[in-house]
């Protein structure tokens, strides 16, 4: 089941309304002849008696104003708005003026006709702007009311089908039928949730999950403030000195330790063969090694809404600035990333991603990066 962030992020995105904003520095003109009908022009003759349209040789200058943005926005009236309105044609991906003056009008009047119209396009725009702007920032909140009520309806009324189970009277006289056997081809069924909802599966809290990340950033902060002492030192033996840290601060049920090696880099916390809490030392090789670390961390994590730390250590790169951003691109670019969470320490990240083993499940992943840099300067060779 979707959490509310995920159905919160779903429905605001496909909803949101990208503004329309002009690119006046990529337009284009077209000029050709054409037929201007002057049968309005009060500055000319026309025969007594005559009606209908006049058309006299002239000149259309087409002026296309690309822009980005929901191209429906043009077809509505903003607020405020006044009575005279722009006048153009929307095409796919640009707006079109159309300036049509007969052949002896002065060419200064397509320019001054063209800046009445593109000042008055700009007003509309503007203004229109402001609206879209407000309606995309009340989204949230409106979507998370829907959400609720939703929520809050289901639940009170869910329950109705159970109650009323009235069978179907039938109508005196009614034909009888004579039934056809048409077999149905089922899809496979899917397992039936409790009707108290679904079983909850074991699982670290948060606050234990953030004490945990506390004891691995103080042990962290302490490998860099002497990385001469840790940088010789490989993944395995970073990780099992991080490891006796924590164990000496949780203890699990009926067992001393609450976490144990599982292979050569991992810290891990689990029960009857699943994974609740999975953390992954590994040195820092570049993004295609920590791509490959958060794939090997989401397969081993099993249980529903469950959580992990990745533990990069950096003990051969003098530019560790690099490292840094590297560390949340990577990240994002993930096959399994589905979003970013709040994380305000330095050097850190934290992102939901999908299991490997079931996109239905979420993943929680803190990641950290810490720096055993360190420069020995050249060697001295004693006489």
């Amino acid at each position: 089941m979707s959490s509310d962030p995920e159905i919160l992020d779903h429905v605001v995105s496909a909803l949101i309304v990208v503004p329309i904003s002009l690119r006046e520095d990529a337009m284009t003109m077209n000029q050709q002849e054409t037929q201007v009908d002057v049968s309005r022009d009060q500055m000319r003759y026309i025969s007594p008696g005559r009606s209908g349209p006049f058309y006299i040789p002239g000149t259309r200058v087409d002026i296309d104003v690309p822009f980005i943005g929901e191209e429906w926005i043009f077809r509505y009236r903003t607020n405020p708005w006044s009575t005279v309105f722009p006048r153009g044609e929307v095409q796919r991906g640009h707006l079109r003026l159309s300036i049509s003056q007969p052949h002896d009008a002065d060419p200064a009047s397509f320019k001054s006709i063209y800046e009445q119209e593109i000042k008055l396009i700009r007003e509309y725009v503007d203004r229109a702007h402001k609206q879209v702007v407000a309606y995309n920032e009340s989204l949230s909140n409106l979507v998370q009311q829907a959400v609720n009520h939703r929520r809050d309806r289901l639940g009170r009324h869910g329950n109705i089908a159970a109650l009323l189970d009235i069978p179907l009277a039938t109508r005196p006289g009614a034909p009888s039928i004579a039934p056809v056997k048409v077999e149905i081809r089922r899809p496979p069924t899917l397992p039936v949730p409790p009707k108290m909802g679904l079983a909850p599966e074991p699982g670290i809290t948060e606050e234990t999950f953030e004490q945990i990340l506390r004891f691995i950033r103080h042990q962290g902060r302490t490998f860099e403030r002497t990385p001469s002492t840790y940088a010789v030192h490989g993944e395995e033996d970073l990780r099992n000195i991080i490891l006796a840290q924590l164990n000496g601060h949780f203890q699990g049920d009926a067992v001393g330790e609450a976490f144990r090696g599982k292979g050569k880099t991992d810290i891990c916390i689990e029960q009857d063969n699943r994974a609740a809490f999975v953390g992954e030392c590994k040195l820092w090789t570049g993004p295609a090694g920590l791509t490959s670390a958060l794939g090997q961390l989401l397969g081993y994590l099993t249980w529903r809404d469950s959580k992990a730390a990745l533990i990069m250590f950096n003990a051969k790169n003098k530019d560790f600035t690099k490292i840094l951003e590297a560390m949340p691109e990577t990240l994002r670019a993930h096959l399994l990333f589905l979003r970013e969470l709040p994380c305000t320490e330095a050097g850190e990240w934290r992102v939901q991603m999908r299991s490997a083993e079931d996109a239905g499940r979420r993943v929680t992943v803190h990641a950290f990066v810490f720096n055993l840099y360190h420069d020995a300067g050249p060697r001295i060779r004693p006489l």
